[in-house]
């Protein structure tokens, strides 16, 4: 496994090297330029999103463990 790994990193390293070391010079610089900016509009895009997801997923669990589980595990007399 560890070979495996080696041996990945090591092709990952060449064309890294290769995209940045092409004959126009800034192609490479601007590929990695174009996923930084991707991955910051995306954070800023899903963020949001996850916050909302997350909420609605908590006020459901909430509600469960309320109406569902709470009153079978502990019934008041």
């Amino acid at each position: 496994m560890k070979d495996l790994m080696i041996k990945a990193y090591v092709v990952v390293k060449r064309q890294m090297k290769d995209v940045l070391n092409n004959e126009t010079g800034d192609a490479g610089v601007g590929f990695i330029l174009t996923i930084a900016a991707a991955l910051i509009v995306a954070g800023f895009v899903f963020i949001p999103g996850l916050r909302a997801f997350g909420s609605t997923i908590m006020a459901a669990i909430n509600s469960w463990w309320t109406t569902d589980i709470s009153p079978q595990i502990f019934p008041s007399s």
